[in-house]
């Protein structure tokens, strides 16, 4: 009796025949485009014991709404910080990896029932979910002018706030380099300009148009230094 032995195929040869496969082999029809990714718009977190207890829940499930993105598919809804999520369409969400993969399978422009707990009652929201949106390039917050030897910083809200500042308008100096025409004039870190060459700086677009081009000349600062407010000229070099 002649036994008949199993053939093995190498990897690499299943792998050149799948190469040689022709584009789209096995289609019925040609491909589709791209799916986009649906988008809710809400800051997810988790409900762990003491949040339940805090928000009166019976037990910590769901999803916790930390904070909504404005003029999201969340906000247009009518989702609220401090929502916590325990259905959407569908799906009974339990835990943080629910709600995600509920969005996910979810096609954008469909409208679903949310449902929430909201100050210990019951409510339930029709959200139409989005596309997730391009992400938005950031503008920088900040800027070395090299010609006078400093770091100009956009004065965010939060930085604002630290400083405690009752007025964030103006752009902030956040560097000073010693023996450079900024540091020779007398400005310091931490200086606020508020006008240049007596056009006022609401941001540090504002800086950098009015100072682009500028030669050799003078320019007039007027700068808030804590209660006080100078004007101080300094040369470009």
């Amino acid at each position: 009796m002649k036994i008949q032995r199993p053939v093995y195929r190498p990897a690499w040869l299943v792998l050149a025949a799948l190469l040689l496969l022709p584009a789209g082999a096995g289609a019925d029809s040609e491909p589709s485009p791209p799916r986009t990714r649906p988008w809710l718009g809400v800051l997810m977190q988790p409900v762990t014991p003491p949040l339940a207890e805090a928000f009166g829940l019976v037990e910590a499930n769901g999803v916790l709404v930390g904070e909504v993105k404005p003029g999201s598919p969340a906000d247009k809804g009518g989702l609220k910080q401090g929502d916590v999520i325990v259905r959407f369409d569908t799906h009974y969400i339990r835990s943080l990896d629910d709600l995600p993969k509920a969005i996910h399978i979810t096609p954008t422009g469909k409208t679903v029932e949310v449902q929430v707990i909201r100050d210990r009652k019951t409510k339930t929201l029709n959200v139409t979910l989005a596309a997730l949106p391009d992400p938005v390039r950031e503008k920088p917050l900040a800027s070395f002018d090299k010609a006078l030897g400093m770091e100009i910083r956009e004065i965010t809200r939060r930085v604002a706030q630290r400083l405690k500042l009752q007025d964030a308008t103006g752009v902030m100096i956040s560097e000073i380099t010693p023996g450079k025409p900024a540091a020779e004039a007398g400005l310091r870190r931490g200086d606020i300009i508020a006008e240049v060459n007596k056009k006022p700086v609401a941001s540090l677009d504002d800086y950098l148009r009015l100072t682009a081009g500028l030669g050799k000349e003078v320019m007039l600062f007027l700068v808030k230094r804590g209660k006080n407010t100078l004007f101080i000229g300094v040369r470009r070099s």
